[in-house]
């Protein structure tokens, strides 16, 4: 399977997760607490990838010559945090889709 599918399902995985955790212990939408959902979502990226062996570093275009030929744990672990990061921007995303969603019609 192509490595944007997965590190996508992946990542919209993470992004639940952290929205779980975040509905969860965050009532008020804290804007001090961003940073903490970001290391979150990595966090739980590097989980996923080290639980399901995810080693897609040399796929991950822009890695620095040293890390694409990462292999084992490492690669797995950076594999882990580009999930993270792009759970992070599709949280993003989703908010953005859900504010449209919920604004009100415009009467025809």
């Amino acid at each position: 399977m192509d490595f944007f599918v997965l590190a996508t399902a992946y990542s919209a995985i993470v992004t639940k997760l952290v929205d779980f955790v975040r509905t969860t212990f965050d009532k008020g939408d804290d804007p001090r607490l961003k940073p903490l959902w970001i290391v979150l979502a990595m966090v739980f990226g590097v989980a996923l990838s080290l639980l399901y062996e995810l080693d897609y570093s040399d796929a991950i275009a822009g890695l620095p010559e040293r890390w694409a030929s990462l292999e084992g744990t490492g690669a797995q672990v950076v594999t882990g945090l580009a999930i993270g990061a792009y759970a992070s921007g599709l949280h993003e995303l989703f908010d953005a889709l859900s504010g449209v969603a919920k604004r009100p019609a415009r009467p025809q």
